[in-house]
Parts: structure tokens; C-alpha cells; sequence
């Protein structure tokens, strides 16, 4: 009777007891993972938003098409704002001085 008691308490702990402490462990490691992701997440997300926005460089681009022997090269700044325009064969550097015709 000893040795069927014994085996009985195996099988249960093998089939019964066992998958449910496991998956007890599995889920609490998993909430703790996840709360320490979001932690992370959060702080990484915190810092992203708290930096200045990048300066974007103007923008430049011919609008009389590249077929002109001399196009016109028109200059904006990041907020779409028209700054003045510049005529030549290439575009110039933003930082040069423009030439007005």
C-alpha cells in the first residue's frame, strides 16, 4: 500500500503540481519583465521628448527646370517659409552669398 501511496503522490506532483508551480514562476517573471520594460520604455521615451528639436538646414531646389542654361534656385527655410531666390547654373551653398537678377 506504502509503494501505491508513493506512486500515486508522484504522478500527481509529475502531472498536477508541478506544470502549476511552473506556471505560476513563468507568470510572475513575466509581469515583472513587463513592468521593467515599461520602466525602461518610459524613461527612454521621456528623454526623446525632453531634448530640443532638431534645426533642420534650408532647403534649396530649381523651380524653372535644369533645361534653363541659368535656373533658378529658390531657398526656404524648415517651416516652408520662402527666404529669396538665387539664379545659376548649380545650386549654390546656403551659406554663400546670393546673387538677386
Amino acid at each position: 500500500m506504502a509503494d501505491e501511496v508513493r506512486a500515486a503522490v508522484a504522478d500527481g506532483y509529475k502531472r498536477l503540481l508541478a506544470p502549476a508551480i511552473e506556471r505560476d514562476l513563468r507568470s510572475d517573471l513575466t509581469e515583472r519583465a513587463e513592468t521593467h520594460a515599461l520602466t525602461i520604455f518610459a524613461a527612454n521615451l521621456r528623454g526623446l521628448l525632453l531634448q530640443p528639436p532638431l534645426r533642420e538646414p534650408d532647403r534649396d531646389g530649381p523651380r524653372s527646370g535644369l533645361s534653363a542654361p541659368a535656373a533658378r534656385w529658390r531657398w526656404w527655410n524648415a517651416t516652408g517659409k520662402y527666404l529669396e531666390w538665387w539664379r545659376g547654373i548649380s545650386a549654390p551653398s546656403p551659406t554663400a552669398p546670393k546673387k538677386r537678377c
